[in-house]
């Protein structure tokens, strides 16, 4: 089901109900209904009876305020960002105000021309707005739109095609004690003037002898500081198809005068048309909520500082995601860069990698994963160097201590090393001797050393021959320092490359 949407226009002695459907690029119309306001006044109950008749009740509603509430000035501004016109227009404006700046709502928007930007400011007061928003909220339904009378007229005309492209006009709305003169040029208003006027006695054309002469003089007042004459005007409005008006209006003027009229589909006669000229406010109200008006004012949203806030918060918020985007955009450039680099490092690696295998691995002994196979060779490496360094490092391995100890013993003691074992804390070393003394005499000489806290000798015993006799040295070293420490050459053997002992 197509979206319905409804507009209610309020005049001095008539309200007036339009809803219509949004389609192809424009609004058509499926409902119109004007009832005269009673002598008492708008109230909530005549309204509820109103929306409740017509099914409206509960909906959402687009309304506008009386044309004489609406205060209309033309500002111009050396920026044109809506953000900023909207933070100076109450600075520019309050001078031109007739009340206070406090007391005010405004809306804007902008105009045709550049450098400086021209902007039309549209102001009311706030209690206006407060107090219309009650009575609609009261009758059941839920304001959405707060708009200006003239500005929906002039995108209700506009919407329909009434008003010329080029060139200005002249748009009068006429109603039972209201006039509006309007000068439109290029689609944007230029100038308004608001009339109140009581008919003459008599009838027909008589009646309207004020209504003539008050558009007269308003119109030469508007008129009279344009550089290019006005030949057009559109009439519109309740009385706008009164017999003779449009015509007297046309002498009294001098101006052609054609009377503007918005087709209504629900009650069309039998040649397909038929027309009024009353629901051209409520009918760019219509093109307003349905965003097909150009020039958009609403008093509802500015009525709450809330919205204000978030209007301000919004616009912060795209300025601040901009930022945010135009970081991350940079930040994934240069991820997406560091990638690329690292991984063309990576490709070349395993390029070498792969052509080194091939080198030195021989065809029969490679396997599907080159990896794994490569790993294995590294580990089987590692574990040789790692003997290697184990045996040639500086400070505790066995070669320097059997260094150390054929330092220590005499070049006579017959002594044959069979093993030498290096644990975290002792050094023990398995060997043969001539005899037990030879024994007792290498643990004195060992036991005198400096560098060792304790000497022990275990398992002494003849060998399996009865020619030798078989021993474990334990030796636990004092420490870094001591075991750094330089050997004296005894006395009796200055040559330590004699020594006989072997590993």
């Amino acid at each position: 089901m197509a979206r319905e949407i409804t507009a209610v226009e309020f005049e001095a002695h008539t309200v007036r109900l339009l809803r219509g459907t949004p389609g192809g690029g424009a609004v058509g119309v499926t409902l119109y209904r004007a009832e005269p306001i009673p002598e008492t006044g708008v109230d909530s109950s005549f309204l509820r009876d109103l929306f409740t008749r017509h099914g409206c009740a509960g909906e959402k509603v687009a309304s506008s305020l009386p044309a004489g509430a609406v205060v209309a000035r033309d500002l111009v501004f050396p920026f044109k960002e809506a953000g900023k016109v909207r933070d100076a227009v109450p600075f520019a404006i309050e001078p031109l105000l007739p009340y206070a700046m406090e007391e005010a709502l405004f809306d804007s928007y902008p105009l045709a021309g550049s450098g400086p930007w021209p902007v039309r400011v549209l102001a009311v007061r706030r209690a206006a707005v407060a107090a219309h928003l009650r009575l609609l909220e009261e009758a059941g339904v839920v304001p959405t739109v707060v708009a200006d009378p003239i500005t929906c007229l002039i995108n209700g005309l506009d919407g329909q095609g009434a008003l010329p492209g080029d060139g200005p006009c002249g748009v009068v709305s006429v109603a039972s004690g209201q006039a509006v003169v309007v000068v439109v040029e290029g689609g944007d208003e230029r100038l308004r003037r608001i009339l109140r006027w009581q008919p003459a006695a008599g009838d027909g054309v008589e009646a309207y002898a004020p209504l003539v002469e008050q558009v007269g003089a308003a119109w030469r007042g508007a008129t009279a500081a344009l550089s290019t004459p006005v030949t057009q005007i559109i009439l519109t409005g309740e009385l706008a198809a009164e017999e003779g008006l449009a015509a007297t209006l046309g002498e009294r003027l001098g101006v052609a005068v054609q009377v503007a009229r918005l087709g209504l589909s629900e009650s069309a006669s039998a040649d397909g048309r038929q027309w009024t000229t009353a629901p051209f406010v409520s009918y760019g109200l219509l093109l307003q909520v349905s965003r097909r008006a150009a020039r958009a004012i609403n008093f509802h949203r500015t009525h709450s500082p809330w919205m204000r806030e978030l209007h301000n918060l919004r616009r912060h918020a795209v300025a601040y995601g901009v930022a945010v985007a135009a970081v991350l955009a940079c930040a994934a450039g240069d991820l997406y860069a560091t990638y690329t680099a690292r991984n063309r490092v990576y490709t070349a690696l395993s390029d070498g990698l792969l052509a080194r295998f091939e080198q030195v691995m021989p065809p029969g002994t490679r396997v599907v994963n080159v990896g794994a196979q490569v790993g294995a060779r590294l580990a089987k490496l590692q574990e040789e160097v790692d003997f290697f360094e184990s045996t040639t490092r500086p400070d505790g391995q066995p070669l320097r201590w059997l260094n150390l100890l054929s330092t220590l013993l005499p070049e006579e003691l017959d002594i044959e090393v069979i093993s030498v074992a290096l644990d975290t804390k002792d050094l023990r070393i398995q060997g043969t001797v001539k005899d037990f003394e030879a024994v007792e005499r290498l643990k004195g000489i060992v036991t005198a050393a400096p560098d060792f806290e304790a000497v022990d000798v275990r398992d002494a015993k003849l060998s399996v021959d009865r020619q030798r006799v078989r021993f474990l040295l334990v030796l636990t070293p004092k420490g870094q320092d001591a075991a750094s420490a330089t050997f004296p050459a005894p006395a009796t053997s200055p040559a330590p490359a004699a020594t006989e002992t072997t590993l």
